[in-house]
C-alpha cells in the first residue's frame, strides 16, 4: 500500500519536491513522494500563492533582470487570478510619492506549515 509521506494515511496522488509552481513554464524533472488528497491539494493552493507572490515582489522592486524569471512571470500573470483572494499588496511607506509595497500572503496560508510539508516530503524521499 502506498502511504503518504506527510500522515502516513493511503495515497492515491503524488506530491512534488520541490513543488510545479516553482517552474512553472519550464520543464523539469522533479522528485515526487506519495500523498493523501488532504495534503496535496492543500498544498497546491498554497504553492501557488507563495510562488507567485515572490514572483510578484521581484518584479515590483525591479530585480528581475534574468530571463528565466521573466518568463515565469509573464505564464504566472495568465493564472494570477485563481490566487489573487490569497495575496495582497500592501504600502509599507511612502517617500518622495513613491509608494514602497509589499507582498502580503492571506492568513489561511500557512508559510511555516508548507515549510514543514516540503521538508517531510524531502526526508522522506531520502530515507523512505
Amino acid at each position: 500500500m502506498k502511504t503518504c509521506y506527510y500522515c502516513g494515511s493511503e495515497a492515491n496522488n503524488k506530491e512534488h519536491l520541490p513543488p510545479k509552481q516553482l517552474f512553472k513554464g519550464f520543464r523539469v524533472d522533479s522528485l515526487t513522494v506519495y500523498s493523501c488528497e488532504k495534503h496535496n491539494n492543500k498544498k497546491s493552493f498554497d504553492d501557488e500563492a507563495i510562488v507567485k507572490s515572490m514572483l510578484i515582489a521581484l518584479e515590483k522592486h525591479g530585480i528581475v533582470k534574468n530571463e528565466d524569471i521573466k518568463f515565469s512571470l509573464d505564464v504566472i500573470k495568465l493564472h494570477h487570478s485563481q490566487v489573487k483572494n490569497k495575496i495582497s499588496e500592501n504600502t509599507l511607506y511612502k517617500q518622495n510619492d513613491i509608494d514602497y509595497n509589499f507582498i502580503v500572503l492571506s492568513p489561511d496560508v500557512k508559510l511555516d506549515d508548507w515549510i514543514k510539508k516540503l521538508s517531510a516530503g524531502l526526508i522522506w524521499y531520502k530515507t523512505k
